[in-house]
């Protein structure tokens, strides 16, 4: 969130070397994208996925407040409120590296589909408070492989980030993974389909 309010879509927390959180939107608007769009807002990026989608879900990452902790629940709360008036809940799941961030939006929409992604968490420690999803670095899943098998005992979303090699997806995928984040798409597709004869 823009120092005046503006959610906006950035995979980091600066913009051409501008903290987002500490800039208005009109200063970042003065740096195009490399392809002359504009740095989109979460309400644009909320209506171009829904745009004449039937089964393709948007993830919305929420990250962390470096100002503080109420300002994290405040951009939660703005977040779930703008998703809700798109009636996109069906459409949107929610992760973060903040665990604040993800109590909050259960907090507000006990529906709402959330994902962890700092792996210093066990699933039964989500699932107290009804996470309901690990999305891990892959390589810790190795070091917890029970992490796994409990996540499945209670019917718990897994996920890996970022997947980009043939032996990794592979190993996800025989484990039973319901998401693997990956930078080469076509090849996981590919994975699956084999997966599936």
């Amino acid at each position: 969130m823009t120092a005046d309010g503006v959610l906006v879509i950035n995979h980091d927390p600066s913009y051409h070397g501008l903290s987002i959180e500490k800039t208005n939107y009109s200063d970042l608007l003065s740096f195009p994208l490399s392809n002359g769009e504009k740095l989109p807002t979460l309400r644009e990026y909320i209506l171009a996925g829904l745009d004449n989608n039937t089964s393709t879900q948007l993830v919305c990452e929420i990250k962390t407040s470096d100002i503080s902790k109420e300002r994290a629940e405040l951009i939660a709360t703005q977040v779930v409120q703008q998703v809700q008036e798109l009636n996109a809940q069906q459409q949107v799941m929610y992760i973060s590296f903040d665990y604040v961030i993800l109590k909050k939006i259960k907090s507000l929409d006990s529906s709402a589909s959330t994902q962890y992604l700092e792996a210093d968490k066990a699933p039964e420690a989500l699932l107290i408070d009804q996470i309901d999803g690990l999305d891990y670095y892959y390589q810790d899943y190795k070091k917890h492989l029970d992490w796994i098998a409990n996540a499945k005992k209670n019917k718990m979303i897994l996920n890996a980030w970022t997947v980009n090699k043939s032996a990794d997806m592979d190993w996800l995928l025989a484990n039973g993974f319901d998401y693997i984040t990956t930078n080469e798409p076509e090849l996981l597709l590919q994975k699956i389909e084999l997966s599936r004869q």
